[in-house]
């Protein structure tokens, strides 16, 4: 059997703002976080949280706190799932 070359999928630019728009706008608790998705592909996503004082977990040495870390990991990680099927 031939070899074919696999053909890249590519989402739809109208898909990556409403999907933007549910994790950013409509998940409170993203919200809350600050959670930014910088890129969607079905190879790969990224995106940010930016440091604020109330995140802080540790006063002394100023870290994000561990259950924010947490929370924006585990919602990549959905992010990514349905950005992969």
């Amino acid at each position: 059997m031939p070899h074919r070359a696999h053909t890249p999928v590519v989402l739809e630019a109208e898909y990556i703002e409403g999907f933007r728009q549910i994790y950013e706008e409509k998940i409170v608790f993203n919200q809350t976080l600050g959670l930014k998705i910088t890129s969607i592909t079905p190879q790969g996503v990224t995106g940010s949280i930016l440091m604020r004082p109330e995140l802080v977990g540790h006063p002394s040495y100023n870290r994000l706190h561990g259950g924010v870390i947490s929370a924006g990991l585990d919602a990549m990680g959905g992010v990514a799932v349905l950005a992969a099927i």
